[in-house]
């Protein structure tokens, strides 16, 4: 009896303690604030002396969802919480949110039509809204697109959020944002992240160099790439470092060489709107910006702008219904051949949040057609926000938080399978030292790939005596066999800028 009474006292006289060195107010004051990577911790820690209070619970699962994490761990919070007596109204709504990002989507429907009852007003919008992701999702998993994702490495992604990235049509420049812990600002802003700059990264076909930062693009505020011409002449920029009260679009253009500010076209800057993101078309005749000014179909919307033939740009007007809904859309750029509008909108149907839309669009009419998913994996119940193509189609860059990433947002390199590599032509010719008959004509080339397996035999147009081989991106050996001369073999790699060379002649010299 004096054991249990001693332990019962000493476990009261730790929660006492526990509850001393927890003020409640500190998880209360971060998330009122924003700072949601800070509640997160300070939740866990009252959690841990009250696991069963339905608040916290409730407000840790909000600050999992409200972060670039794994936000399936909403679940377990919520799930505690809706086993108490009395739990915040909508945390149904959130736990059939949480289920949907562990792909659960019969689970968020089950809850959702029971939910549905209860509901009114924007609420039961938003219960439709969910319901309908769900649905959608459903379909979009039935027939996924066929594309492959590579993580930059830690060379550009970091442990902070790094997103919004921006390639060149050639692919040899991407930029993109950071909040690392590395740039010019050193202190924490409200939300637990550093300020966002702006960095770079060049790739040649095989390997992208380390992150760089953009130090010309920087202030000690908060700094977004979010926009580029294909010709990566023209960079755009969201910035708070100037007067505007909630930032504004500028525009840096390269100059000799150098990336020089302009002051941005006067319409497209609005006092009483933001203008999130911009890109110009490739003519340089049209930028298309995102902007939640009034006239529009409700939240933010994509707008264009025309360059008059006087030079002077005309004013903006509304890219339309088409593309436009009563939510937001937002980072619309085009193809390299300026006949495909890609976006983001939370409007249109998708798998949740933010999802990648294309459009046709026929510059004479100025006409769009009703905007197509990109499909899923592609897209996610996660936000997709911004997707960025090269000249060849094949590839493109986003930003996504994934299990296996190095932590938070990374920057993955995309690439979509069904479409072609642009094969490299090589003409190979073997001399034979003989004036009146110059080249070897007899010879079998034998290629193979990096796993031993062959991948093409090639013998002489005996015309010319020249080899025909055309080869896509990869490591080869190539071997030469011909009757009176040693074997020959070499290496050959092939990267996925090479056909830009154009036709790679080459000269074998054989050994008798």
């Amino acid at each position: 009896m004096f054991k249990k009474y001693f332990l019962h006292i000493y476990l009261s006289g730790l929660v006492f303690s526990l509850n001393a060195q927890i003020d409640p107010g500190e998880a209360e004051a971060l998330f009122k604030k924003g700072n949601y990577l800070g509640a997160i911790n300070e939740y866990k820690k009252l959690l841990k002396v009250e696991r069963d209070d339905a608040e916290y619970n409730y407000k840790l699962a909000l600050c999992y969802l409200k972060t670039n994490c794994d936000r399936t761990q909403a679940v377990l919070p919520l799930e505690r919480a809706l086993k108490q007596k009395k739990y915040p109204s909508d945390a149904p709504y959130y736990l059939a949110l949480a289920y949907t990002y562990n792909y659960e989507f019969d689970k968020s429907l089950e809850i959702l039509n029971e939910y549905r009852k209860k509901c009114s007003g924007k609420e039961l919008q938003r219960v439709d809204k969910l319901t309908e992701n769900c649905n959608t999702a459903k379909q979009m998993m039935l027939t996924p697109i066929n594309v492959k994702f590579e993580n930059l490495g830690s060379g550009i992604n970091s442990e902070f959020p790094d997103y919004y990235p921006f390639t060149t049509a050639n692919e040899t420049t991407i930029y993109f944002t950071s909040r690392r812990k590395d740039g010019k600002s050193k202190v924490l802003e409200y939300d637990g992240y550093y300020a966002s700059e702006i960095y770079t990264t060049s790739f040649d076909g095989e390997k992208f160099s380390p992150a760089k930062n953009m130090t010309n693009f920087n202030s000690t505020f908060d700094d977004q790439v979010v926009g580029l011409s294909a010709d990566g002449e023209n960079v755009f920029v969201f910035t708070t470092a100037g007067t505007a009260k909630y930032g504004e679009l500028v525009k840096y253009s390269k100059k000799q060489g150098t990336f020089k500010k302009e002051t941005f076209i006067q319409q497209v800057n609005q006092e009483k709107s933001v203008e999130t993101s911009g890109y110009m078309s490739p003519d340089g005749d049209i930028i298309f910006f995102a902007s939640n000014r009034s006239g529009g179909y409700g939240g933010f919307d994509i707008w264009m702008i025309r360059k008059l033939p006087n030079g002077l740009w005309g004013l903006p007007f509304n890219a339309g219904p088409e593309i436009n809904t009563p939510a937001d859309e937002d980072f619309p750029t085009l193809s390299v051949d300026g006949t495909k509008l890609y976006f983001s909108s939370n409007g249109h149907p998708g798998m949740g949040g933010y999802d990648l839309f294309e459009s046709e669009w026929n510059y004479e009419a100025g006409t769009f057609s009703t905007p197509k998913n990109m499909g899923y994996p592609l897209n996610t119940p996660y936000d997709e926000l911004t997707i960025s193509f090269s000249e060849d189609g094949k590839h493109a860059y986003l930003s996504a938080w994934k299990k296996e990433g190095l932590g938070d947002l990374d920057i993955y390199r995309v690439t979509f399978e069904e479409i072609e590599f642009i094969q490299t032509l090589y003409i190979i010719t073997i001399p034979s030292g003989i004036e009146t008959d110059p080249y070897i004509k007899h010879a079998v080339i034998t290629v193979n790939n990096e796993k031993g397996e062959t991948v093409g035999i090639y013998r002489a147009n005996q015309n010319n005596g020249r080899y025909i081989m055309i080869l896509g991106p990869g490591k080869y050996t190539m071997e030469v066999e011909a009757e009176g001369y040693k074997p020959h073999s070499e290496k050959i790699k092939v990267n996925e800028f090479t056909h830009r060379i154009g036709k790679i002649e080459k000269v074998v010299y054989l050994e008798k």
